[in-house]
């Protein structure tokens, strides 16, 4: 079966239209507001500013330090996890020298895009930086220089922390990669990290309900100790029942027995 047999089909086809240039232009024009005009309605307040000045300053250290940590990794040769293509052939699977080459040319790819990454994180760090500038400029032009002070200072402590976090994590990472290619699973370690966790489910085997210490705890001694007698009280009467039923059977077999001698 061919394209053209399968479009014999049906005829339906995806229906289009569009405005000519004199109707779009008579649809603009009869817009009566223009962002111009609306641009001086809405002046944000000082707590606006400086969420705003809070959100660059953290996304400029955020870029800066994704930026510096891609440059060290390009600087070894080395892809982070998030980086690392991983498209598969779909023969030569179990052919280590086939797939040394084709992993070889999955990095080559991979490092190229890492240094384009680090380009265009540079251009948005010099408009983040940009952005910064113009509205701390703002916020000094509507408050006092203590206040403006107060806040710098309350910011920049939060903005070491903020730091410090991401640094912590940047060298987790960085770490875990190095490990990668110390143990020649660059390629392999999701799946190998999968086949660990399958593993490790089927040495704990399915899971089983268990009773809550604390709904246990919860239980009143009045509920306790009622459940407790009804508990004990089944088990007797339930021994009790039994031990009836093994009489009597023992009694009709003693009966057939002598019936039978005589």
């Amino acid at each position: 079966m061919s394209f053209e047999d399968l479009n014999t089909i049906t005829r339906k086809s995806a229906d289009t239209f569009s405005f000519s240039q004199q109707e779009r232009a008579e649809i603009l024009s009869s817009v009566s507001e223009s962002l111009t005009d609306l641009q001086d309605v809405f002046v944000a307040p000082d707590k606006e500013v400086k969420r705003r000045i809070e959100s660059l300053a953290k996304k400029e250290i955020s870029l800066n330090l994704h930026c510096s940590t891609l440059a060290e990794y390009a600087k070894v040769s080395r892809i982070p996890r998030g980086l690392r293509c991983t498209l598969l052939p779909f023969f030569n699977k179990d052919d280590k020298q086939f797939m040394d080459k084709w992993y070889a040319i999955l990095n080559r790819c991979s490092l190229k895009l890492m240094i384009q990454t680090i380009q265009g994180l540079q251009i948005n760090i010099k408009t983040t930086q940009q952005e910064l500038t113009s509205a701390t400029s703002e916020l000094r032009s509507r408050i006092t220089s203590d206040e403006y002070n107060k806040f710098n200072c309350e910011l920049q402590v939060s903005l070491a922390d903020f730091r410090a976090d991401i640094v912590q994590k940047k060298l987790q990472k960085y770490k875990q990669d190095t490990l990668d290619y110390e143990s020649n699973r660059v390629y392999t370690w999701a799946a190998e990290r999968k086949r660990t966790r399958t593993q490790e489910r089927w040495r704990r085997g399915p899971r089983t309900p268990m009773t809550s210490a604390s709904s246990r705890d919860q239980r009143t001694p009045s509920s306790t100790a009622s459940s407790g007698t009804s508990r004990s009280g089944k088990v007797f009467f339930s021994y009790k029942h039994t031990a009836e039923r093994r009489s009597g059977s023992y009694k009709r077999g003693r009966r057939q027995k002598e019936q039978n001698e005589q």
